[in-house]
């Protein structure tokens, strides 16, 4: 199976989240500021989960095993049990839907990885191994995280802000990226990604 990189506007879609253990907790954690609206079927919940319940209404936890059902009105499943016979069921419920389903058990199972994200916000840089090994994908970024300047988030935000601008004023795309490219070289994007004030 070959994964694509794909950034997508989550806001407002339906996730099912089967589980409600570590595992759970954290497919939650990675997308809880995407605007996606979570239902929550698990017995149990971490505590985390119950926190980040209470603060946002967004978040349904449906405190019950789950059984078998339509499942078309969801957007994205995430498969988080740890009873294989549920697991089973409900990514065979999740296929006739024809839906986005994530598998912490067995990713290939699924057609949906969701990756580590280093964010210097409005960057985002998202890693995934192709399910060979979330270890490798945690330490290579905890690597970006050091690496990468929290200059390049204000970076971004003055290009947003002058983009247009830039646009109307140079009206050639080989103009306007020589513009940016001088710009990027210039002592005042240094500053920024130092954080030194103007």
């Amino acid at each position: 199976m070959i994964f694509s990189p794909l950034f997508l506007d989550l806001s407002k879609k339906n996730c099912l989240i089967l589980g409600g253990g570590i595992i759970a907790t954290r497919k939650l954690l990675s997308l809880k500021d995407s605007g996606m609206i979570f239902t929550i079927i698990s017995p149990e919940v971490t505590k985390e989960i119950e926190s980040f319940a209470k603060d946002t209404k967004n978040i349904t936890i449906i405190r019950d095993k789950y059984i078998s059902q339509n499942l078309s009105k969801y957007y994205l499943i995430i498969i988080a049990t740890n009873d294989k016979s549920t697991n089973k069921q409900a990514l065979e419920d999740a296929k006739k839907s024809d839906i986005l389903i994530n598998t912490a058990e067995d990713s290939v199972n699924g057609n949906v990885l969701i990756p580590s994200v280093v964010k210097r916000d409005p960057i985002q840089i998202a890693i995934s191994s192709g399910g060979a090994s979330p270890i490798l994908t945690r330490v290579i970024k905890n690597r970006l995280e050091y690496s990468i300047p929290f200059g390049f988030s204000a970076l971004a935000k003055i290009m947003m802000q002058f983009r247009s601008k830039v646009k109307s004023k140079f009206k050639l795309v080989k103009e306007r990226r020589i513009f940016w490219e001088n710009f990027l070289d210039s002592p005042i994007s240094e500053m920024v990604l130092s954080g030194t004030p103007r």
